[in-house]
């Protein structure tokens, strides 16, 4: 493996449910060996079906786990976009 890491170091995927980001996110995670974050680990609180968190709660995790260095990011809100844009340089892929 030659620089592929340091190309993909900030990925965002974004798309509908089933269609196969978070696989997306574990595969090249586990290939660049840069971290998967899943926005639904984020979203919702944790163990608590269907119960969505504060969202200045939310917002505020979803914001320092984007201003980590490298990362791959999934899920399906929107509404987090800026959130995770609002890092600067904010990514280096958009799938």
């Amino acid at each position: 493996m030659g620089n592929e890491a340091a190309v993909f170091d900030r990925t965002l995927i974004m798309g509908n449910g089933g269609c196969g980001k978070t696989w997306l996110a574990r595969r090249l995670g586990n290939s660049l060996g840069v971290p998967a974050i899943h926005l639904d680990d984020l979203h919702w609180e944790p163990g608590r079906c269907g119960v969505a968190r504060d969202r200045a709660v939310r917002d505020a995790d979803v914001q320092a786990a984007a201003h980590a260095d490298t990362w791959i990011m999934e899920g399906v809100y929107g509404q987090l976009v800026n959130v995770v844009f609002s890092r600067s340089p904010p990514w280096s892929g958009l799938i």
